[in-house]
């Protein structure tokens, strides 16, 4: 039924979608009241997630249905106006019987209890938000409450659970007041009245319902294992409630945000590396599987309604975001995602919006960026070519060739800025910037150093088509697993330690410059090892292949196509040489010879790229790559090798202790001339500097926050390295 401003019944029609009435004398731009009585018992969704659930003494809803289109499922239970546009604010009455409790959005503002066995609970929403966030659940609830000072306000904290169930709650929450705090730090103050998670029995997701968030009641068990569920869906509370994208197409925005977010939750709780790592892994699952995942390598603005709800949305989403942060850096970043955050507050944006809105806050053109990671699939992949150094009066100039290659990606990215770090076998390091543009292009520096490699990104801002993994050994180690889909089977290391870079191309090496009948290499990627390793030191590297459907596979699966007896472990030292068989391995397979999945095992490893390949002489080869025209010197071999300077007698300084947690002391010793001390890590980032003065030889260092590994620290008299040394931080 309806009833039209409080008054007059309406004919009405319903075609068990949409309910049809209409309004005597209405004219746009009146305000009306619709009363509208409804009864039944809703629905489910038919993919299983989403609608409402009575289970066992619970009852709840979920307000997405991944199968209904559209995807918001408001509509399941109340008559509402179902879309992401239309925001509304809200007020409940439920009535339950005695002993149960209602929980909603908002503010509780009465219970009352019957004489007939039952309660209505009253809670108001002021907060305007669209209707698939509206939430209910009911059960015999006896919530744990608190209150947070807010950056802005303080506000109640609830956390809705069963009396037997509150004590592992709580511990389940434990990093809730964490969570707030990073996110108001990142994203302004937390925008409504309360902040409520509400426990369901509901095994396959959480659902962002603000201030009641449905979430899974086996993922609040009382360990931490499942608090980045927590991070994402508190998230929310900014990206998606707050700001809500304006259609499906545009799910990025809250799901790619809120996935991100749980990566700035570790990093506020367990510091940057943990950030790193999580990234790193997130990062991989996407150029391994999101396409798998998604039937195909899918922009993230307009996604189609299948996959509204996948992994481009989520995991592409955050790792689009992660680049996003290394394109701007953190204090623009942060102060313009709160702006945009703010100027979109109770409304809806587009990722055009978006774009439009971080050009004009950051004072630069975000369209190169937002057309490559945004607008457009796949991935840009960048590499180096080729390193050239020559002679510069005292001074090394380096002419560096770098190439961009496409992952998926229809065109090639510009405007990219890309962070470059020299290194030499002295553990000497210095980092440049540069802005990359198209297919190729040739950078210049002059260096201190005759540098002998170098590193694309050693920070991994910028989320591009590579896998990378450094490692800092200081002890020989077996079955070492890294996130480059490589493994070290065994590594000895000779002297105080080994810096090795790994990393997975997921691209197609370039071709044979002679081909060789038969022979036919990955299409799919390639693998680079650097480093800087001490002379005896042995390496052995597993290259693991995989040509199935597995969860795991999806690498091989157009190389393999005959006996895995057939595969071919090549090696060349650089850009500009032929691709040849590696001397010494082995392959291994996991179980027959044409299942496809197995490895290969290579011994007395050195720096150079490495591929796999198959004979087959059936079939023609697939590999797309080519060396791209007008790129100079990318393929005349001539890589060169800078002479080796005369070694210089250093001073070997006294550190103590070695390793070392919270501080170090280091005897410079005595000097009558300007002394500096310096100690900087693997990366190349100076961690402290500081001159020395007379009578203050021994340097003491708060050092507690430093990250675990091999820091390097140097001596320098009057601007010229005069003593070294090497100290390892342990946690």
């Amino acid at each position: 039924s309806v009833i039209f401003n409080s008054l007059q019944p309406m004919p009405i029609f319903h075609d068990g979608r949409y309910l049809t009435t209409a309004l005597p004398g209405a004219v746009a731009g009146d305000t009306v009241t619709l009363t509208i009585g409804y009864h039944g018992q809703p629905g489910q969704d038919a993919s299983g997630w989403g609608g409402f659930y009575f289970t066992g003494d619970y009852a709840f809803n979920l307000g997405v249905g991944f199968a209904a289109d559209p995807h918001n499922y408001g509509r399941i239970w109340f008559p509402c106006l179902d879309n992401f546009i239309q925001k509304s604010t809200y007020s409940f009455h439920i009535t339950t019987n005695t002993g149960d409790m209602a929980l909603c959005n908002g503010i509780l503002q009465s219970e009352t209890v019957h004489g007939n066995g039952t309660t209505t609970w009253h809670w108001r929403l002021a907060q305007p938000i669209p209707s698939y966030l509206v939430g209910i659940a009911v059960a015999p609830y006896r919530p744990a409450i608190w209150t947070y000072q807010g950056m802005a306000d303080s506000y109640p904290v609830w956390l809705g659970a069963k009396a037997q169930d509150t004590t592992k709650a709580k511990a389940s929450f434990a990093n809730l007041n964490a969570a707030l705090e990073a996110f108001e730090l990142a994203y302004g103050p937390q925008p409504f009245d309360r902040v409520g998670f509400t426990l369901v029995p509901f095994g396959s997701g959480a659902m962002e319902h603000p201030t009641n968030i449905a979430y899974p009641l086996g993922a609040a068990q009382g360990s931490l294992d499942n608090e980045r569920l927590m991070a994402h869906e508190l998230a929310h509370h900014w990206w998606g409630d707050w700001m809500t994208c304006a259609s499906a197409e545009g799910m990025w925005l809250n799901e790619g945000w809120a996935s991100w977010s749980e990566h700035l939750f570790r990093e506020h709780v367990y510091g940057p590396e943990a950030y790193r790592k999580s990234i790193r892994t997130n990062h991989n699952y996407v150029l391994h599987r999101a396409h798998v995942d998604d039937d195909g390598f899918r922009a993230l603005s307009g996604v189609p309604h299948a996959y509204t709800y996948g992994t481009h949305s989520y995991r592409k989403g955050a790792d689009v975001a992660h680049t996003l942060r290394g394109y701007l850096g953190d204090s623009l970043f942060f102060h313009c995602i709160q702006d945009f955050l703010a100027a979109h507050a109770w409304d809806n944006a587009s990722s055009a919006n978006f774009r439009d809105h971080l050009s004009a806050c950051t004072g630069r053109d975000m369209g190169p960026f937002f057309e490559g990671w945004v607008f457009a699939p796949g991935f840009p992949h960048f590499s180096a070519d080729s390193l050239k150094v020559s002679p510069h009066g005292n001074q090394h100039r380096v002419e560096l060739h770098l190439r961009q290659r496409l992952y998926g990606a229809p065109a090639y990215l510009d405007s990219v800025p890309l962070e470059i770090t020299f290194f030499d076998q002295q553990w000497n390091s210095t980092t440049r910037w540069l802005t990359m543009n198209g297919r190729c292009g040739i950078f210049t520096a002059v260096l201190d150093f005759a540098p002998t490699s170098v590193k694309i990104d050693p920070n991994e801002r910028i989320s591009d088509a590579v896998s990378n993994h450094s490692l800092l050994l200081t002890s020989s180690v077996t079955n070492q697993k890294t996130d480059a889909y490589l493994e070290l089977p065994y590594a000895e290391v000779t002297g105080d330690s080994m810096l090795l870079h790994l990393e997975h191309h997921w691209v197609a090496p370039d071709p044979f410059k002679t081909p060789r009948p038969g022979l036919h290499l990955s299409d799919r990627r390639y693998w680079r090892i650097d480093g800087i390793w001490p002379a005896g030191s042995s390496i052995i590297v597993r290259f693991p292949f995989n040509g199935t459907n597995a969860n795991d596979g999806h690498l091989d699966n157009t190389l393999i196509s005959n006996s895995e007896d057939s595969l071919v472990l090549l090696y060349r030292p650089g850009s500009g040489y032929n691709w040849q068989d590696w001397h010494d391995y082995t392959i291994q397979p996991l179980g027959s010879k044409i299942d496809k999945r197995g490895h290969i095992d290579a011994r007395s490893i050195v720096r150079g790229e490495y591929t796999l390949a198959i004979y087959d002489k059936a079939r023609k080869d697939t590999v797309i790559s080519d060396i791209p025209t007008g790129c100079v010197n990318l393929n005349t071999g001539t890589a060169y090798e800078p002479p080796q300077p005369d070694p210089v007698a250093l001073d070997m300084l006294t550190i103590s202790p070695n390793p070392a947690r919270d501080t170090i002391t280091i005897d410079v010793g005595r000097s009558d001339r300007l002394t500096t001390l310096e100690v900087i890590d693997v990366r190349g980032t100076l961690m402290y500097e500081a001159m020395v003065i007379t009578g203050f030889e021994k340097q003491t260092i708060d050092c507690s926050t430093w990250a675990p590994g091999l820091y390097v620290v140097k001596k320098m008299v009057d601007g010229q390295l005069v003593g070294a040394g090497q100290v390892v931080i342990v946690r």
